[in-house]
């Protein structure tokens, strides 16, 4: 008796859990006092293209810290790599790091970096004779980093 009544107090605990929401995996909460209020409406989505690029972010680079990256596509379809040359720029002397990622279109995902890059250094990637997905972005000494190319570039043989 005494086992069959801690059983009956179990149950009407667990059940007395389950209708007083303590274990709902969504509570609501009131909204802050000064929090400003979004009306959702439902919209189309639009057609989307899946693409195995790393998300960056998009910033623009300052005007004091321009600096040029030549991309190049080699047009051999026996090798076709992608080459970034750095050109300098005004803001050369702030740039600690250049980095490249190609997604290529098998899917594979290169990398290359440039640490304390000098005019003529290079990074070059395997590409395929597809169109490749090519991101550039440098980091500069203030922490900061910006993308300067964010783009497809579609293999061209010359006969």
């Amino acid at each position: 008796m005494y086992s069959g009544g801690l059983l009956l107090i179990f149950l009407l605990l667990a059940a007395a859990a389950f209708t007083g929401g303590c274990v709902s995996g969504n509570p609501k909460t009131a909204p802050e006092p000064n929090a400003p209020s979004i009306l959702e409406t439902a919209t189309p989505a639009p057609d989307l293209t899946v693409t195995n690029t790393p998300v960056v972010a998009n910033r623009t680079l300052p005007d004091i810290y321009q600096v040029a990256v030549q991309l190049d596509r080699n047009v051999i379809a026996t090798d076709p790599y992608i080459l970034a040359t750095f050109r300098g720029g005004k803001g050369m002397d702030a740039v600690t790091r250049v980095d490249m990622t190609v997604t290529r279109s098998d899917g594979i995902i290169e990398t290359g970096t440039m640490q304390d890059p000098q005019i003529g250094d290079t990074i070059q990637l395997n590409g395929t004779r597809g169109r490749d997905h090519v991101l550039v972005t440098v980091s500069l000494g203030t922490g900061n980093t910006y993308t300067l190319y964010n783009k497809d570039m579609q293999f061209r043989a010359h006969f």
